[in-house]
């Protein structure tokens, strides 16, 4: 087994990549990143974040005899499922009428080299590994005023690695066509995963589409991931975003939205759910780059036992950004005096002609609500219950109905764990 650092060193020297490629380049980058001198967080970016247990692990590369399949299940909905990590390619089974799957090693232009992903820019080293393992993953296309009946439902099957310290990187470009509308479903699965999981899925959509993004992320206590999700906004698109997290050992989600066309909106809903010692980090970023354009931001959290949470959210507005209106929530419940929670909501506006609004809460089960509810005959398990249900209810009351059914039962699940830890329940 190896550390990342020498992952990557093994993986540059068994590629077919020439010394000086870019993606050579990023490989060999990449090898230094987990050295002490190099620790990304010294860097206010990932302050809070404890890399230490992350970079002396031992990994391996995925390498199974699993294949990933895209096409159209019995129901008629479109279902993807990744079950490998090693390169290895998608089985592509019937697609709907106006869309279709690019792979990368079909992609590659005369110098060997990928550029397609499109943030190829990103000083990210976690991104930049994302470039190096180019050919993990595929491009979705959506054809314009292609309107899809069923939503997308993708699975990260990581559970298939039990007892391996795999190294799992994946990443998925989405481009909707003008007057697209796409509803995706998205589940990790990673309970009994063991390793470190990358995985991109960057959105591109054209004037006047709608993409709308439901993911859940069921993480074990030994499930390390990193999550992105990036959305760039052309004219009058449309971009909702709504995430859950059943927190593992590690876990960040970076969320991205580019506002650069004008009248585009943008919406990110948030619940992270995390207990034991397990360390929860979600950073979002909305940049308004034209005039006219909406944002909004609602994230809560609950939390108990010793665990430890982030929320960084940013909102910029450019000065040609004027009309712009700007939205932003982070709130907090906490169950144990162990529990910590650092929560940065932050603004960046330059230009006058604009409204933005922004806050932070944190706050502990009112004592007088639990005390009325037992009065009523309610035991003081299903009192506490209701009131973290309720207090996340509001972020699902306008999602569709699959997005509802989709994370209804996961969602008690995961109160119902977290809850679990509480002294006297």
């Amino acid at each position: 087994m190896q550390n990342l650092a020498e992952v990557w060193k093994s993986y540059y020297k068994s590629s077919s990549s020439k010394d000086g490629s870019p993606r050579a380049q990023a490989l060999l980058a990449l090898s230094d990143v987990w050295t002490e001198r190099t620790y990304p967080s010294k860097q206010e970016y990932w302050k809070y974040v404890p890399f230490s247990s992350l970079a002396r692990a031992n990994y391996i590369l995925a390498n199974n005899e699993k294949v990933n399949r895209i096409g159209l299940s019995e129901s008629g909905v479109l279902s993807i499922e990744i079950n490998s990590f090693d390169g290895a390619s998608i089985e592509v089974g019937d697609l709907p009428k106006g869309v279709s799957v690019l792979c990368p090693r079909d992609l590659v232009n005369k110098e060997g080299v990928w550029t397609h992903w499109g943030f190829e820019s990103s000083t990210d080293p976690f991104v930049q590994s994302l470039r190096s393992f180019w050919e993990m993953g595929f491009i979705l296309v959506i054809d314009e005023e292609v309107v899809l009946d069923q939503p997308i439902q993708l699975t990260y099957q990581l559970d298939s690695y039990v007892n391996q310290n795999v190294l799992a990187p994946f990443q998925i470009k989405v481009v909707v066509g003008k007057r697209a509308r796409v509803e995706w479903l998205n589940h990790t699965q990673a309970e009994k995963f063991m390793g470190f999981a990358n995985t991109m899925l960057s959105v591109e959509l054209g004037e006047g589409s709608h993409f709308e993004y439901c993911g859940k992320e069921w993480g074990g206590q030994g499930s390390q991931i990193m999550a992105h999700l990036h959305c760039l906004g052309r004219k009058d698109s449309n971009f909702l975003a709504t995430d859950v997290t059943f927190s593992g050992l590690w876990s960040r989600h970076n969320v991205r939205s580019d506002l650069l066309g004008k009248g585009a909106q943008s919406q990110l809903r948030g619940v992270y759910l995390s207990h034991k010692n397990h360390f929860c980090d979600h950073h979002t970023e909305i940049r308004h780059a034209q005039a006219n354009t909406q944002s909004e931001q609602v994230y809560k959290g609950i939390l108990n036992d010793q665990t430890r949470a982030v929320f960084n959210g940013k909102v910029f507005i450019a000065p040609g950004a004027k009309g712009s209106h700007s939205q932003q929530l982070n709130k907090n419940l906490v169950l144990s005096n162990a529990a910590e929670i650092d929560t940065k909501p932050e603004l960046q506006i330059y230009n006058d002609d604009v409204k933005a609004t922004h806050g932070a809460t944190i706050g502990q089960i009112d004592p007088e609500q639990v005390f009325y509810l037992q009065s009523r005959g309610l035991s003081k398990e299903v009192s506490w219950k209701m009131l973290s249900r309720a207090f996340v209810h509001d972020l699902f009351e306008s999602v569709s109905q699959n997005q509802q059914d989709f994370l209804h039962e996961d969602l008690d699940r995961g109160l119902a764990e977290v809850l679990g830890g509480q002294n006297g329940l």
